[in-house]
């Protein structure tokens, strides 16, 4: 649940989840699959770069873990 303090900004938004930015508290929003999770600046780029790291099309060819 998002805090009532909370002075949140849309910065990204699709049919599948939402990032918004919070200027009172320095962090992101992250809603996904009925869930928002908080997340400081530096915690969000990590996530963002491992997603970024994901190879789609070797997963599509080669489902084997």
């Amino acid at each position: 649940m998002l805090c009532g303090f909370a002075s949140l900004e849309e910065v990204f938004r699709t049919e599948f989840g939402a990032v918004l930015q919070c200027s009172n508290k320095n962090c992101y929003w992250l809603e996904f699959a009925g869930d928002c999770t908080p997340f400081k600046v530096a915690d969000f780029l990590h996530l963002r770069r491992k997603i970024e790291e994901i190879d789609i099309s070797e997963l599509l060819f080669d489902p084997s873990p």
